[in-house]
C-alpha cells in the first residue's frame, strides 16, 4: 500500500485550494479535475480536520487520509475508450460489466445509444430494445456484458438521445404486444376454423347417412337395391319396412307400401321408377334439414354433398 503522509493531508484540510494547486501532487490532480475534485478536496478536508484535535486517533485518521487519497486517485484515472481510442477521465464515461469491463467515453456512450435507437424494430426487437456493449457483435469480440441499465443511460447521455432510446423501447414493446395480440388471434381463428371445419364434417355425415343413404329403420343397416316387391325386411334384424320412406312397418310393409305417399303405384315397380320416388323422398328430408340451417351454412352443405348428391341424380338447383 503506498505511504501518504499525514502532513500532507492535514494541509490539504487548512490550505486554500488555490494555494493547494502547487504545493502536492494530490492536490494538483484535484486541480486538474474541476467541480467534482474540488467537492471532494472539501469533504476530506472537513472530515480530518474533525479528527486533528485526538491525538490519540492517529490510526483514524491515517486510515481517513488513505480514504481521501484513494477516492482522489479514482477521479484522476484515465481510460482508454474502444470507440475513438482517446483517454478520458474513468468517471465520465462507463464501462460495460463484461469479465473484460469495455470502456467508453461519455460522447462515444452517447453515439452508441443513439446509434442503437435509431435502427428497424425488427433489429431492436432482436435484444429487446436494450443498448448492450459497443463489442458484443461476435466480429467485434464477443463481449456478453448484460445490457446497460436505464438509470445508467439516464446518466451518461443527453436529454435527447435518452428520449430516443426510451421511444426505441416503446416501439419495440409495442410491436412485441401486436405480434402477441395477433399470434393470439391467430390462434383463435384456427380453432375457430377447425371447428367451422368440424361443424361441416358432422352435417355433410348427417345428410349422407341419415337422408341420403338407404338403411333399414330400425337397425341401421344399408342396402343399395332390390328386386320386385317394394315392401322390404331386413336380413339383419328382420324389420318390415317401406322402400320408398324407410317406415318401420313392423313385420310386414305390404299394406303401408300400397297406400305410401311416395309410392303410388302398388307393391311392385321398376327400379328406375323407385329410384326417382326414393330421390323424391330424399329430396323432402333434405329441404327440412336446410332450412334449419343458416344461409351460409347451407351453402357449405349443398357444396360438401355435390358429389353424393350428382352421384344420385338429384338435382342441387333444387334445394337451394
Amino acid at each position: 500500500m503506498r505511504q501518504v503522509s499525514l502532513t500532507s493531508v492535514a494541509n490539504v484540510a487548512r490550505t486554500p485550494f488555490a494555494t493547494v494547486v502547487t504545493a502536492h501532487p494530490v492536490e494538483a490532480a484535484a486541480a486538474q479535475h474541476g467541480e467534482k475534485m474540488r467537492e471532494a478536496a472539501r469533504l476530506a478536508a472537513l472530515h480530518i480536520g474533525a479528527l486533528d484535535g485526538d491525538q490519540a486517533a492517529a490510526q483514524e485518521r491515517a486510515a481517513a487520509a488513505e480514504r481521501v487519497a484513494a477516492e482522489l486517485a479514482a477521479l484522476s484515472e484515465q481510460a482508454a475508450c474502444i470507440v475513438c481510442f482517446d483517454d478520458s477521465p474513468a468517471h465520465e464515461g462507463v464501462f460495460c460489466s463484461g469479465e473484460r469491463p469495455h470502456f467508453l467515453c461519455r460522447e462515444c456512450f452517447d453515439g452508441h445509444v443513439a446509434a442503437q435507437s435509431d435502427v428497424d424494430v425488427g433489429e431492436a426487437s432482436q435484444r429487446g430494445g436494450r443498448v448492450h456493449c459497443a463489442c458484443r457483435p461476435e466480429h467485434a469480440g464477443g463481449c456478453a456484458a448484460e445490457p446497460f441499465a436505464d438509470v445508467v443511460i439516464a446518466q451518461h447521455v443527453s436529454a435527447e438521445t435518452f428520449a430516443a432510446y426510451l421511444g426505441a423501447k416503446q416501439a419495440v414493446l409495442e410491436a412485441r404486444l401486436t405480434l402477441e395480440i395477433n399470434r393470439d388471434w391467430e390462434q383463435r381463428l384456427q380453432v375457430m376454423q377447425e371447428r367451422a371445419a368440424d361443424q361441416r364434417r358432422a352435417r355433410r355425415k348427417f345428410i349422407v347417412d341419415k337422408i341420403l343413404t338407404s338403411t333399414c329403420p330400425r337397425c341401421g343397416q344399408a342396402w343399395v337395391d332390390f328386386t320386385g316387391c317394394c315392401a322390404l325386411t331386413c336380413s339383419h334384424c328382420h324389420c318390415g319396412f317401406c322402400a320408398f320412406c324407410l317406415a318401420d312397418c313392423g313385420g310386414n310393409a305390404h299394406a303401408h307400401v300400397a297406400h305410401c305417399a311416395w309410392g303410388g303405384q302398388g307393391v311392385h315397380m321398376r327400379i328406375q321408377d323407385w329410384a326417382a320416388a326414393r330421390n323424391r323422398h330424399r329430396v323432402h328430408l333434405l329441404r327440412q334439414y336446410l332450412a334449419k340451417l343458416d344461409p351460409t351454412a347451407k351453402a357449405h352443405a349443398l357444396e360438401d354433398c355435390r358429389q353424393d348428391l350428382d352421384d344420385l341424380k338429384i338435382n342441387v338447383a333444387e334445394l337451394r
